[in-house]
């Protein structure tokens, strides 16, 4: 039910949460590349046009070579998503509502590295690749896992779906809740 309030939701800030994902997106790039010195310029953008629920774009940049790449994602699916079913979890755990209200603040922060990393392998995977984009040769044997956890973070069904349990399990039960959901007394 908190769930579906969620997607619900999305219709009325559909056009305004990209927007933030863009702009928190490009400013926490920016810092970072800044502070490591890097040769890398990243922007989220908007999609010139949405194909389906691809509504940012990911441009990166090889300052060296001019290469350009850039690739489509959904904030709906990389970021809302996950975001509302780890809340929606919390919520709906049987434990005091004052234990849900923290776990709702570190499930967010947990949440909002879980969408930098997917975003960091979205740029990784396209500086990995071939020239002129590609700035690191990391070779055959560690550019297929990349790519693969690249797929399994920003593309398929898992950050929306799976990773949310283990947030949600991590913030918000305890051994006791455990204890108490098997019958199990404590001697």
């Amino acid at each position: 039910m908190i769930y579906a309030l969620f997607l619900v939701l999305w219709v009325g800030i559909s056009d305004w949460y990209p927007k933030q994902v863009q702009t928190v997106g490009t400013a926490v790039f920016r810092k970072a590349i800044i502070s490591t010195g890097s040769r890398w310029v990243v922007i989220l953008s908007p999609a010139d046009t949405k194909v389906g629920r691809f509504d940012t774009t990911l441009a990166v940049l090889n300052k060296e070579t001019r290469g350009l790449g850039q690739q489509p994602f959904s904030s709906l699916s990389i970021a809302y998503l996950p975001m509302a079913m780890t809340i929606s979890l919390i919520l709906a755990s049987p434990v005091p509502w004052k234990r849900r209200l923290v776990s709702i603040v570190f499930g967010s922060l947990v949440v909002c590295a879980w969408i930098s990393l997917a975003l960091f392998f979205m740029v990784l995977n396209a500086y990995c690749g071939e020239p002129p984009l590609g700035m690191y040769t990391v070779g055959a044997w560690l550019t297929k896992p990349i790519g693969f956890i690249t797929w399994v973070v920003s593309v398929s069904t898992v950050p929306q779906f799976v990773v949310p349990v283990f947030f949600w399990l991590m913030v918000t039960i305890r051994g006791d809740d455990i204890q108490r959901l098997t019958g199990a007394e404590d001697d």
